[in-house]
């Protein structure tokens, strides 16, 4: 479920529910402030690479990372630098 937030997010961003389908399924889990951050691992990166999926969507999930709170998804973005070590939730 996506939050109005997350829907406006994915729009100004060029983020795809395929994309978030990606990052949800293969994604590692980090927490920060309570919500879950879900973001592709190196390991996951090659798990997605593996996949029969366009290049775009691939490049893209690598960047995305989402935001989850009470089972829907707060928000997303773009990874434009290393996340700091997995925090306590």
């Amino acid at each position: 479920m996506l939050t109005q937030h997350a829907r406006i997010r994915m729009q100004q961003r060029g983020i795809t529910t395929e994309v978030i389908n990606l990052v949800s399924t293969f994604g590692q889990v980090n927490y920060h402030r309570g919500h879950r951050v879900l973001f592709l691992s190196r390991k996951a990166q090659q798990k997605v690479n593996d996949l029969d999926l366009p290049r775009p969507i691939k490049e893209k999930a690598a960047r995305t990372y989402v935001v989850m709170g009470n089972d829907s998804v707060i928000t997303v973005g773009i990874k434009y630098r290393h996340f700091k070590r997995n925090r306590k939730h």
